[in-house]
């Protein structure tokens, strides 16, 4: 009979079975009501009054303990083995649950009935040879044989109890680990960008970390960089992260500061665009972007991050989605940088030329560049004039499908084709852009 002894809650049921009642009622010297089985195993049964082989079935059932002992074992000691193997990083180590997970229901059941059969079985035989004794002497060989089955089974009861003990065990051993590991991923180190700061994130200790706060520091630009404009807010932010200038007299603490306030920094210069893009080098420019002049943070900024967070705190303020937060101001390049004055400049030219399509647009296309160097805002601003004239084509093709074929009425389909359509209509609302196809 190959039986194999599960692992989790089937060595906790077979563990119990009602408290072992086959075994209370062999005890007790009454007659089992359970019904036995036609055959299970090696054993056969008539139901009749026939006394079994005693030394046979010993033997048979001897042989089969001995194998299932054997598997018990098996089983516990791999168990126990993965139950305390160390969990690998952001993976907690399995749980009796998870065991029972990758074990079949069918496999579980068949080895519950199993179980219950083969207790079944004992109990009915042993209290055959009982009754049989009562009318008969007893040879020494059954009473041997009948000890050895009692033995045989006392160690299974011991192996059924001791693996739903370990079972037991094993679960709160993991049960509380996954308590422990159940918390946020801790950063590696404070340039670890892959977990998002928040103030059950940030480092406790200098345990292990010897640099200074200077140190600390130097080896992040970002922070080394951060200046102390209005928006900055420095004195909101050492309340949050403690003080990392040389205003603090305790090393040790201006060191964890320096620490936890790069760990913050690194993790805004880590946030995608507001559209979940790469931002480029923007990543690692070492430097707040989205600061004005004048100190003011643009919306959609690392600057405003920061200003927000040092307002209002870090577990409601730093972007949860990893992503820059949206924002209407037309001065913010999608990477979260400020356009410069010279492309602020043409976005307001080409409102005031909205009227003359091909230098609204070209205008436009220069002031809309996510690149404030001035070839790449020639490039967007022939890429305005050359949708002009596409916006041209598409007015006279409108033209030519309602009937206008007059060259005037053509050119003025053309025109209405290109300034309905430039990127100053496009950009204003519904409503407003509605009344300026009408005037049209």
């Amino acid at each position: 009979m190959n039986m194999r002894v599960s692992t989790g809650a089937s060595f906790k049921d077979a563990a119990n079975l009602s408290d072992f009642n086959s075994l209370a009622t062999l005890q007790g010297g009454k007659k089992s009501e359970s019904p036995l089985p036609g055959k299970f195993g090696p054993f056969m049964y008539s139901g009749g009054s026939e006394k079994p082989n005693l030394q046979s079935f010993a033997s048979e059932y001897d042989s089969l303990i001995d194998k299932l002992m054997k598997q018990g074992q098996e089983e516990l000691k791999r168990m126990k083995e993965e139950l305390s193997q160390p969990s690998s990083e952001g993976e907690q180590a399995p749980s009796s649950a998870a065991f029972n997970e990758n074990t079949s229901a069918s496999g579980t059941q068949n080895t519950m009935k199993q179980l219950q059969a083969l207790l079944e079985s004992i109990t009915k035989f042993i209290q055959q040879s009982q009754q049989s004794s009562g009318t008969s002497n007893p040879s020494s060989t059954g009473n041997s044989s009948e000890a050895q089955l009692s033995n045989a089974l006392s160690q299974l009861k011991e192996i059924l109890s001791a693996a739903g003990a370990s079972a037991a065990s094993g679960t709160t051993e993991t049960a509380a680990t996954g308590t422990e590991n159940s918390g946020p991923a801790m950063p590696k180190d404070e340039k670890d960008t892959s977990v998002p700061p928040s103030s059950s994130t940030l480092f406790k200790n200098m345990d292990g970390d010897n640099r200074s706060a200077d140190q600390i520091i130097n080896d992040n630009p970002v922070l080394k960089n951060l200046g102390n404009q209005k928006d900055i807010k420095q004195d909101k932010l050492k309340e949050q992260f403690g003080d990392w200038t040389s205003a603090n007299p305790d090393e040790k603490s201006r060191a964890l500061a320096a620490k936890n306030m790069s760990y913050f920094l690194n993790g805004v210069k880590g946030l995608s665009n507001r559209e979940g893009g790469d931002r480029g080098d923007i990543h690692n420019n070492g430097k707040i972007e989205g600061l004005t002049k004048d100190g003011d943070a643009r919306h959609g900024t690392e600057a405003a991050i920061v200003k927000d967070v040092a307002e209002q705190g870090l577990d409601k303020m730093f972007p949860k989605d990893g992503k820059l937060t949206q924002t209407n101001d037309k001065m913010v390049n999608l990477n979260g940088t400020n356009k410069s004055g010279f492309q602020g400049v043409m976005l307001t030219l080409g409102k005031i030329f909205a009227f003359f399509p091909p230098l609204s647009n070209f205008m436009t296309g220069m002031g809309k560049s996510e690149s404030s160097n001035f070839g790449d805002m020639l490039k967007e601003g022939f890429k305005g004039y050359g949708k002009t004239l596409l916006d041209g084509l598409k007015g006279i093709v409108e033209g030519l499908k309602r009937g206008k074929i007059n060259p005037i009425q053509l050119a003025l389909s053309a025109y209405k084709g290109e300034v309905t359509n430039t990127y100053v209509a496009n950009d204003v609302k519904s409503d407003v852009k509605d009344k300026f196809k009408e005037i049209v």
